[in-house]
């Protein structure tokens, strides 16, 4: 296994590309410009109260975020795992956070010697509120490496921290992880999350990665955690604490 950068990786070549799908991108870019037009429209000719101006501007801001995910969703850069005659290439960065430095080491090559076998992860969630639950579905990729992989652990852990600005403190386009490491030998690649969703199917994923590995029976997950345990949560956390100190 090697890791490269964006600008020195190898290409491609020949195989099957997953990539982010663009349907619900362009669903919600649909009703996001839609309702900005409308709102807009309505302002200019006068069948809203001024106030509503302030809702106009947000709905301006929302859809200005929407178009930066159009643009992403259909650039070349949109692409998180590769499946290849010599072994997978997996991007750890999702090209939403395409600002940050390209010379970061991204870009993982393993060959087809390197993984012992491949399944389907379905993991559920449950996290708690003060007073109330929220359940969040997820589908991976998983593969098994037949040897520890500490470069590749040490490189989804430094790309989690870097992909949160510290001006930043939520959006889900610095805080997806594409990429995830459970153990040193355990690679877990995101196919569907309630905010993202792979293309082309899971089913296509595994038939291609049934050519060159051993599939092992798909497994299910279930966990529960606290909102306070993402990074979202933590950020909130620390600047309430800094806030409440400097009072």
């Amino acid at each position: 296994m090697r890791l490269y950068s964006l600008n020195d990786a190898p290409p491609r070549g020949p195989g099957l590309t997953v990539r982010e799908s663009p349907f619900w991108t362009l669903l919600g870019a649909v009703f996001v410009f839609g309702g900005t037009g409308a709102m807009v429209w309505a302002q200019l000719a006068g069948h809203l109260p001024p106030i509503f101006w302030i809702s106009a501007v947000f709905l301006v801001l929302f859809a200005a975020l929407m178009l930066r995910s159009l643009t992403t969703v259909f650039s070349i850069e949109n692409w998180r795992l590769h499946i290849g005659e010599e072994g997978i290439m997996v991007r750890i960065r999702t090209p939403l956070n395409r600002h940050l430095p390209r010379d970061d080491r991204v870009i993982a090559v393993i060959p087809w010697r390197d993984i012992a076998s491949a399944h389907e992860l379905r993991r559920s969630v449950t996290y708690h509120h003060a007073r109330r639950r929220q359940y969040r579905s997820h589908a991976y990729a998983v593969f098994m490496l037949h040897h520890d992989a500490p470069e590749l652990v040490e490189a989804i852990e430094a790309e989690r921290n870097k992909s949160t600005p510290p001006g930043c403190i939520s959006g889900g386009r610095f805080l997806h992880d594409v990429a995830v490491m459970e153990g040193a030998r355990e690679l877990r690649i995101e196919l569907v999350s309630p905010n993202s969703r792979a293309t082309p199917s899971t089913k296509a994923i595994f038939a291609t990665l049934a050519k060159h590995i051993p599939i092992s029976e798909s497994a299910r997950e279930e966990g529960e955690g606290s909102l306070w345990d993402d990074r979202v949560g933590k950020r909130l956390s620390e600047r309430f604490k800094d806030r409440t100190r400097d009072r």
